[in-house]
């Protein structure tokens, strides 16, 4: 993946989160976390924002996918950040 990708995905990643919060995308920091930070609900918000960048960026991340990443933050919410989001988008980017 080139820088130019993982920026678009970055911000694909704070334009969505920024729908659903009450931040602008530009005060969105790579290392916030979705719960403690930007006060998302990791249960409803997660797989709706996902669905969001996924359109936006033109791929199709598998609802498995998304089941699993919701699933490992509410275990460990304190892996609930933008960094971990934008980490599980890229992996789909490149095997799109």
């Amino acid at each position: 993946m080139t820088q130019s990708d993982s920026q678009k995905v970055i911000d694909a990643v704070m334009k969505g989160i920024a729908v659903f919060s009450n931040f602008d995308a530009t005060e969105i920091g790579i290392d916030d976390n979705l719960e403690e930070d930007l006060f998302l609900n990791l249960e409803t918000d997660l797989p709706a924002i996902i669905a969001n960048v996924s359109k936006e960026l033109g791929v199709e991340v598998p609802s498995e996918t998304i089941a699993e990443y919701k699933k490992q933050v509410l275990a460990e919410p304190e892996e609930a950040t933008v960094a971990s989001m934008v980490a599980m988008i890229e992996e789909e980017v490149e095997f799109n």
